[in-house]
């Protein structure tokens, strides 16, 4: 990102675009450099500071290119984005306060290669990270209350007192991240440094509605992330784009003795600190660093919060941020920012309910949030994973992480990977690696022009850099729906379909060919689809590929996997990260079928189905046989129960009813319980968890 002085840099390889000419004051400030993350993607770069004459002297010469100009597809009725799209991203938070300490070094860049490298065949691929500068305090009352790696230690202790060996595992993720090509930081505070507190306390004030910042603080907590902004750049090669002192401030549940930093800030009080944090970066030369905010939980609030500040906050801000948790004006926030010629960034969203651990609902608000804010240029999750050591198949996070210690004061140090693994790789990660594997930085957003009706609902359409037309659609009924969309500026190619549902896990499962400009296909229940659209003509159309069975696991809610043991009986068992053992299955190709043992058993080659035994009796094992009923199973309609379907023997005659479904009894607590059938009802005992294997065996169960 920095050219020598009198020498061209190439600074990244981009597609040829038309270029445009960018004359840009060299910073002074030790912050040089930054302004090409934020204003352009460089394309080559020469420093004129060679130069003695005229007013060039002390600035960096680019061509940067335009993503959105000449775009190599026909657009025609289609209106781009105001703004090229430039990744997505995740918070820090809490996460990396553990997975910062394993002492796996494997298990740890396996991870970060899984969220951060570009080049990852089964990747993220995340372009952003939101750093939390932590306000903790060993001296905090409410010390015994915090979350596992909710407490976030200050490097400020008390005035003029730094330690800038604190917090050493979430900078090691931030080092990673930064490593394998992230091109965007930011750094949030959730509360002041508790000394400067009126609780004198990091988690909130004593009621939560009253400001927890003292009236005398101000400027010390200014001067404080500005100097950790100033501190990461000098001293650790990192330059934050932007810098917020508020995250959910204007709501009520910042209280004393809860589980996580928060400080409660009166609307007028954030605008205080904002322009006082934008004075104090300019005075220590760091104005090149964006200041960020409202960051408020609803998109309506940070609209509310924006239009109740000075004209010195305002101008004092360079990103609008916002959570995208609850409100819907999307398009007067959209506005706002552009009013007032700042930056906009969505910059948290999380969930872990609903099907696909949360994932159809994380893909309908990515949506949503493309849709309603057309200047939108960074979309941020909350956490890429949670710090599990039941590696549970649910949760907030996209991954489970092992962690140790992490509390309150403690260290997050952790031992080897355990024998299930470090990490597991839940189902809602394939959700949003349906986006950010394909809408890529560089991409733009496409909305419907005025003469056209608007795009269905769950329907985001975009262009890749590459030129290819992206279309993303996400099915939450549980039925199959057709899908149908006319008018693509591709008239005539080919889409590949790419899908994630309860079986499958960011698959192609087929080319449709493009004719006329009209994509249609068939999609399955509860899923996110990805089309990529490539022009040319149908033949260019490979033949479908034939279906395979589907590697998969089967784990119950208390996350153990369905294992077939030596003696071939069925039980519940720790998951192992080997991808050739005996908890892995094959997956019937047409999602009815037989359920087959992926290995083999003892001396028994012939291959082994999931089999229906009989009365009072556990499942089992057996050779398969297709003309064998007893081996034909299916998910349910509410996709989470798995039903003998083959005949109505398995379970009428008995339960009266005309299906029988697995069930753990006991929702199978431990090692070792068994495995039966029961009529199915669709409680916590008889749902399970589709996961899929990697063919390679990771350090996770993946």
């Amino acid at each position: 990102r920095f050219a020598r002085r009198g020498q061209w840099r190439a600074s990244e390889a981009v597609p040829f675009a038309p270029l445009r000419l960018l004359i840009a004051p060299t910073p002074t400030s030790h912050l040089r450099g930054a302004f090409f993350q934020r204003h352009a993607q460089p394309f080559l770069c020469y420093d004129m500071s060679a130069f003695r004459r005229g007013r060039a002297v002390g600035s960096l010469l680019c061509l940067t290119h335009l993503a959105a100009a000449g775009l190599p597809v026909d657009v025609a009725g289609w209106t781009p984005s105001e703004t090229t799209f430039q990744g997505f991203g995740t918070s820090l938070c809490w996460w990396a306060r553990g997975v910062g300490g394993w002492s796996n070094s494997t298990a740890f860049d396996e991870l970060m290669d899984l969220l951060f490298d570009p080049s990852h065949p089964e990747g993220l691929k995340l372009n952003m990270v939101r750093y939390n500068i932590g306000g903790g305090s060993l001296h905090d009352p409410s010390l015994a209350h915090f979350r596992t790696g909710g407490w976030v230690p200050s490097y400020e202790s008390g005035p003029g007192v730094w330690d800038w060996s604190q917090d050493a595992e979430q900078r090691r993720v931030l080092h990673a991240a930064m490593q394998r090509g992230v091109r965007y930081a930011m750094a949030f505070s959730n509360s002041p440094p508790a000394w400067m507190t009126v609780s004198g306390s990091s988690t909130g004030s004593a009621t939560g509605t009253t400001d927890n910042l003292r009236q005398d603080q101000y400027g010390a907590f200014a001067n404080y992330l500005a100097n950790v902004t100033a501190h990461f750049h000098t001293n650790w090669n990192v330059t934050f784009d932007s810098v917020t002192p508020l995250n959910e401030a204007a709501n009520g549940w910042w209280k004393t003795g809860g589980s996580q930093e928060g400080c409660h800030f009166d609307q007028s009080s954030e605008s205080k600190i904002v322009a006082a944090l934008g004075s104090a970066l300019k005075s220590l030369g760091a104005g090149a660093v964006l200041v960020s905010g409202p960051e408020e939980n609803s998109i309506d609030t940070s609209l509310q919060s924006l239009k109740t500040w000075t004209a010195s906050a305002v101008d004092a801000l360079g990103v609008v941020t916002t959570h995208t948790y609850n409100g819907n004006n999307r398009a007067a926030l959209s506005d706002f920012a552009a009013q007032h010629k700042k930056r906009l960034w969505a910059s948290e969203y999380g969930t872990g309910s609903g099907p696909l651990q949360g994932g159809v609902q994380l893909a309908q608000r990515i949506i949503k949030d493309f849709v309603g804010m057309t200047n939108m240029e960074v979309w941020t999750l909350w956490q890429a994973a949670d710090l599990d050591n039941s590696m549970s198949p649910q949760g907030w996070g996209l991954t489970a992480a092992s962690f140790c210690g992490c509390g309150g004061g403690e260290t997050c140090t952790c031992p080897p990977r355990t024998p299930f693994g470090a990490y597991y790789v839940r189902k809602q990660y394939f959700a949003l690696r349906q986006f950010s594997a394909f809408l890529r930085p560089g991409s733009q957003v496409l909305h419907p022009s005025s003469t056209q009706d608007a795009l269905p609902e769950n329907t985001l359409l975009a262009v890749d850099p590459d030129g290819s037309t992206l279309v993303f659609v996400v099915n939450p009924t549980t039925s199959p729906n057709s899908f149908a969309l006319e008018g693509l500026g591709v008239q005539n190619g080919c889409a590949e379909h790419v899908v994630t549902d309860a079986i499958r896990s960011t698959s192609s499962v087929e080319f449709i060919t493009v004719t006329g400009g009209k994509l249609a296909a068939t999609i399955s229940p509860e899923s996110v689809n990805t089309f990529v659209v490539r022009s040319g003509t149908g033949s260019l159309c490979p033949p479908a590929p034939p279906p395979k069975p589907v590697r998969i696991r089967l784990l119950n809610e208390s996350g153990l996997c369905l294992t077939c043991t030596e003696q071939r009986s069925i039980s519940l068992q720790q998951c192992t990260s080997d991808s050739t053992s005996l908890q892995t299955w094959l997956w019937p190709t047409n999602d009815v079928g037989a359920i087959t043992l992926a290995a083999s058993v003892g001396s028994v080659d012939d291959a082994l189905c999931l089999t229906w035994i009989g009365e009072s009796a556990a499942v089992g094992v057996d050779r398969c046989t297709q003309a064998t009923s007893n081996q034909q199973w299916a998910l349910t309609s509410n996709r989470a129960s798995i039903a003998g379907v083959g005949s109505e023997s398995m379970c009428k005659w008995k339960w009266g009813s005309a299906a029988c479904c697995l069930d753990d009894w006991n929702r199978g607590e431990h090692a070792g319980d068994p495995v039966y059938t029961y009529s199915c009802w669709g409680g916590n005992s008889q749902k399970w968890v589709v996961q899929p294997v990697s063919n390679r065996s990771l350090g996770g169960v993946f």
